[in-house]
């Protein structure tokens, strides 16, 4: 866990599934002392360049979030021994639209609709991990709905991995420059290997 004190926690207010999800709050000025960042976050297992995976987070934006710009990640594939940005990222922007990319903005493979705040988002992606653009590969699912991609086809290629390992992440990553509160809840994340594995979650 990489979170200051009190700013991960549980909450049994509308769970998604079960009686509890996960609550993350950044606020500013919160600094991160081992990383000198603005975060609250969890890491998850480690997967290996060549891994197909399928990755279910369902996500809520509470009402009382009043995050601003310029950016924040609220789930991420981290490359192992990597100081730049994740080669995966799920990224809320200051109006809450949901966006599926690379952490440093250069590639955006989909581009979702503003999420509503108080209600729950079941969101699933396939990634193929690879460093060829040739190889790797998304498609992406919200709430069931197979979602069209920025080439408007249902699965994108692209370098989805820039080492050789990479770790999950959920939470709330975002800039030093961001102002406001940052509140997201996290409930039934899921990694498999088919979209009926993480649905059975």
């Amino acid at each position: 866990m990489q979170s200051l004190s009190s700013r991960a926690t549980l909450s049994s207010s509308g769970a998604f599934q079960g009686s509890q999800a996960a609550r993350f709050e950044v606020r500013a000025g919160d600094v991160k002392p081992d990383t000198g960042s603005q975060r609250s976050e969890v890491s998850g297992p480690t997967f290996n360049e060549g891994e197909d995976l399928y990755i279910r987070d369902a996500i809520r934006v509470p009402s009382s979030n009043t995050f601003n710009v310029p950016w924040q990640i609220v789930q991420q594939l981290h490359e192992e021994d990597w100081s730049g940005s994740p080669g995966m990222a799920v990224m809320l922007d200051n109006k809450h639209a949901i966006k599926l990319g690379s952490g440093d903005g250069a590639r955006t493979f989909w581009q979702g609709p503003a999420l509503q705040t108080e209600r729950w988002y079941d969101l699933v992606y396939r990634v193929n991990l690879s460093q060829s653009s040739s190889t790797g590969f998304v498609e992406v699912w919200l709430d069931g709905v197979p979602q069209k991609l920025a080439n408007s086809q249902t699965r994108i290629y692209g370098q989805t991995i820039q080492a050789a390992e990479t770790y999950l992440k959920a939470g709330i990553y975002r800039s030093k420059s961001s102002t406001g509160t940052s509140i997201v809840e996290h409930d039934s994340i899921a990694v498999g290997t088919s979209y009926a594995a993480v649905m059975a979650n």
